[in-house]
């Protein structure tokens, strides 16, 4: 056995070199030696050659090196180095562990800290290397695991580790420190191994979480105005970067004054007024409550996770005058009269605008309908009275899909007919009825942006809602003053959102759902004070989302935000045939500058305000 291990200790491959009389010096060398030594000098040998393993030879146990001597020289007959030492040798024992980081070694026992790193949003990973300098393979007993107070902010990544290192080479791993609150970090990394001395090799980690005290970064700042009216205007803006939050989590607040001192954050906070909260990733905000004809500054306040905050570049911009009525069209150049000749109108009911800013109005008592320019110049009509094909019998509500497809209310044929926009029949759905699908007398007509058809069934106090081709969707609103419930829903419009307004008439008030019909809110009540009404009928939604309605029986318009708060009044409570006056309004459109075209069934003309 002992002439195998010395056999096996001679064919090592010479690992721990250095210079020795200047000459090579190994294990094999340091063996020879040993053997042309005499024994009468033995214990000198013996202490000698320890210290020069100790200085030359690397890291090895008195031991290890005791055992290489007995194995090296079995005729030696000492018993006071037999009787010391033990064989406890293995084929693995002359392993070595080290860890390194880049080029610096770390000690068993030994710390590495990773500095400062944004708590929260940011971290820092760092590569360990485990390299055996011994002359026999390392084992991993198990993989590198974390422990201690804050192990869960250290992360470990072992994919690319191997378990077993060969000698003279290595392994690595990642720790990825990233702290989730601010203030000092600790954990103990630990590798288990086979290394006969340092068989659990300890580092400990440290660093510390600190706070975000960058503020976002505005690489554009100008804020662009639009679509102003007397009372709203939109406002847009380029999204800010940051150097830690992504843009998802920017939050933007918009700030508005009748000074220019909203130009720093300070400013804007100090000075200016609210107008939205702080709102993550958007870049556009419509304001309404504006007074007309009034120079405004607006800012806007970005602020990143950490608080962080910057101010974009002021901009001004004035409002319009208060709605001024521009032209009347009808019979007598809109002076009150009905006529049944191009551009001339009976009872007007319902009006949309399409993408060429054309208008369609539904000229309910000559059951047809024309299409003006937005000057009022007659184009082309379509329909006669009947009820067969592209006839009508009253027609009133009247809407246009994304498509340019027209869709009308037939009230008294109690249908709805779908048109191209050149006016060709395309389809019809309804019949006379209480049913799913079936009408009493509908009035008024929305599409919404997917394409779904919503239609007031004004004698049976309900909505109903279609798909595009006529398939019934679902209904809601009963008879009644409650909530969802109607008496004589009349106009319909749907907001950006997907909101849904209902004039309800006869209970004199607007009613808000969602697209499934779950009632949001109500205002409106019977008067004529602002937000009260007298029998309204027509409402539609500006670009803006500005509610305009006609208040009918109170011959006026009134203007909303989209929960109510009263803006802007147009007209009088006393009908009129003179410019800016109304007798009964029925129906309105408004285009995306904000001009209002308004439908007057009692003076059968179009009046257009701007």
């Amino acid at each position: 056995m002992l002439d195998q291990r010395i056999a096996s200790e001679e064919n090592h491959r010479c690992i721990y070199k250095d210079t020795f009389l200047g000459k090579p010096l190994c294990i094999k060398r340091c063996l020879s030696i040993y053997r042309k030594a005499s024994i009468k000098v033995l214990p000198l040998v013996i202490s000698l050659l320890f210290s020069f393993f100790l200085m030359h030879c690397g890291k090895i146990s008195k031991n290890k090196f005791l055992g290489l001597l007995v194995l090296s020289n079995p005729s030696a007959n000492n018993s006071s180095v037999n009787n010391t030492i033990t064989d406890t040798d293995t084929s693995t024992e002359l392993s070595e562990i080290d860890i390194v980081q880049s080029t610096t070694a770390i000690t068993n026992g030994g710390s590495y800290d990773f500095g400062s790193v944004v708590s929260g949003s940011s971290s820092t990973t760092i590569t360990f290397s485990i390299q055996n300098s011994g002359i026999a393979s390392l084992t991993l007993a198990s993989m590198p695991s974390l422990s201690g107070t804050n192990a869960s902010e250290f992360t470990l990544s072992t994919a690319s580790t191997s378990t077993s290192i060969a000698a003279a080479s290595s392994t690595s791993f990642t720790v990825t420190f990233k702290p989730t609150s601010v203030g000092a970090k600790s954990a103990s990394l630990t590798i288990a191994n086979n290394d006969s001395d340092e068989g659990s090799y300890v580092i400990h980690l440290t660093g510390t979480g600190t706070g975000d005290t960058i503020s976002p970064t505005i690489a554009t700042s100008t804020i662009t105005s639009s679509f102003i009216t007397a009372v709203s205007l939109s406002l847009s803006w380029t999204k800010a970067i940051d150097n830690l939050s992504t843009q998802a989590n920017l939050a933007y607040q918009v700030y508005y004054s009748t000074t220019n001192n909203i130009t720093s954050v300070a400013d804007a906070e100090a000075n200016g007024t609210i107008a939205q909260t702080y709102t993550n990733d958007i870049n556009s905000y419509t304001l309404s409550g504006l007074n007309p004809s009034t120079q405004y500054y607006f800012n806007i306040l970005v602020k990143d996770q950490a608080g962080n905050k910057a101010a974009y570049t002021s901009t001004t911009a004035t409002t319009n005058t208060n709605y001024t009525s521009i032209a009347t069209w009808g019979a007598g150049g809109g002076n009150g009269t009905s006529g049944n000749g191009n551009a001339e109108f009976q009872n007007p009911s319902g009006v949309a605008i399409d993408s060429s800013g054309n208008l369609l109005i539904s000229d309910r008592m000559n059951h047809r309908v024309q299409v003006l320019d937005s000057s009022g110049t007659y184009i082309s009509q379509f329909g006669s009275y009947g009820n067969g094909n592209g006839q009508f019998d009253e027609p009133t509500g009247i809407a246009i899909d994304s498509s340019g497809s027209i869709y009308v209310i037939d009230s008294k044929n109690h249908r709805i007919q779908r048109f191209s926009s050149s006016g060709v029949y395309l389809g019809q759905w309804g019949t006379s009825g209480s049913g799913n699908g079936q009408f009493a007398q509908p009035n008024g007509i929305a599409i919404d942006s997917s394409g779904n058809v919503y239609v007031t069934d004004a004698f049976l106090d309900r909505v109903q809602k279609f798909d595009s081709s006529g398939n019934y969707i679902n209904q809601w609103g009963s008879a009644g003053t409650g909530n969802g419930q109607f008496d004589e829903p009349i106009g319909i419009a749907i907001d950006s959102s997907g909101s849904i307004y209902v004039i309800d008439s006869k209970n004199h008030r607007i009613q808000k759902f969602d697209s499934s019909g779950n009632y949001l809110g109500q205002w409106g009540s019977y008067g004529t004070g602002n937000g009260q009404f007298n029998g309204p009928v027509g409402i539609a939604i500006g670009h803006n989302n500005i509610v305009y309605m006609s208040d009918a029986l109170n011959h006026r318009l009134q203007i909303f935000d989209t929960i109510g708060n009263h803006l802007v009044t147009i007209g009088g409570t006393a009908a009129g045939t003179s410019t800016g006056e109304f007798n009964f309004p029925i129906d309105i459109a408004v285009d995306n500058s904000g001009k209002l075209y308004v439908v007057e069934e009692s003076n059968h003309r179009v009046q257009f305000f701007q």
